[in-house]
């Protein structure tokens, strides 16, 4: 039996491009959509924080810019970023099969393909909650001198370029093989995490930085130096910052936080955690 030309499967990888084959087993059709289906019910007021180091936040602030980070940087921790779902993955090979192709050079060049177009999916998270998180303090705080800022779904919407995704996570099971949301598009995969990370409750900012006269199949993408984890993106913190939180770790520094934001223009409140708040008996 003849096999199949590599060439003739690359319509299954290519970035901007829905899979054909619109359901499995009769089920629903995929739909190309950045975030969550929760994105067109979530309030503008919802309640987003970003923790971090005090130093971040004294960056942020100098700065005027968020950093986003590459979705490649995150394999470390969860090597399911930006992955195709195992029920997408396996239409992949039944196809490539069928038509008589060669499977592992098939996988292996997917493999080449998809993480080619990660390296230039860049993030900024957030965390959903209408209060305090000990957890995420103690996940982004690190337990030392540590800020939180508070914002909005629509202020944060608003206060990023018009290049920047916002949305919610959708938090799947991986390895089923149910298919939800499905894009080629390695950007939109970035809006779905593991169903494990699912007390992270993240809306996400993401960027997919690909050039204007993009490569060739067998060409890298530049990355541009000094880019290698990321890069700021400018933003307007009139905007983005609603208020400020100190850590339960470092009470101590508010009045330093305070003039800060006072120095930068920010006039916003800043307050101690809540978990300071002593009990009675």
């Amino acid at each position: 039996m003849s096999t199949a030309p590599l060439s003739e499967f690359y319509n299954l990888m290519a970035v901007g491009n829905v899979v054909a084959w619109a359901s499995v087993d009769g089920g629903p059709p995929f739909r190309l959509r950045p975030g969550s289906e929760k994105d067109r019910a979530t309030p503008g007021t919802a309640m987003l924080w970003r923790y971090m180091p005090k130093d971040r936040f004294f960056d942020l602030l100098d700065r005027r810019a968020l950093f986003f980070t590459r979705l490649t940087r995150y394999h470390d921790s969860d090597p399911f970023e930006g992955a195709l779902q195992y029920g997408v993955a396996k239409i992949h090979e039944q196809i490539v099969r069928e038509k008589g192709g060669d499977v592992q050079e098939f996988l292996r060049e997917r493999e080449r393909f998809v993480k080619k177009f990660l390296k230039v999916v860049l993030v900024n998270c957030w965390h959903e909650r209408e209060y305090e998180s000990r957890p995420m303090w103690d996940r982004y705080g690190r337990g030392g001198e540590a800020v939180a800022v508070v914002t909005t779904f629509d202020a944060l919407k608003q206060s990023v370029p018009e290049h920047v995704d916002v949305g919610h996570m959708d938090y799947i099971d991986a390895g089923s093989d149910e298919i939800r949301n499905h894009s080629a598009n390695p950007s939109h995969r970035a809006f779905q995490k593991r169903r494990e990370f699912e007390d992270e409750r993240e809306v996400r900012c993401v960027i997919f930085d690909y050039p204007e006269h993009g490569p060739k199949p067998d060409e890298e993408i530049p990355i541009a130096a000094g880019t290698d984890t990321g890069y700021h993106v400018p933003v307007d913190l009139s905007r983005l910052v609603a208020g400020a939180v100190v850590s339960p770790d470092s009470p101590q520094i508010i009045g330093e936080v305070r003039q800060k934001l006072v120095e930068s223009g920010i006039e916003v409140e800043i307050v101690p955690s809540t978990l300071l708040t002593p009990p009675t008996y």
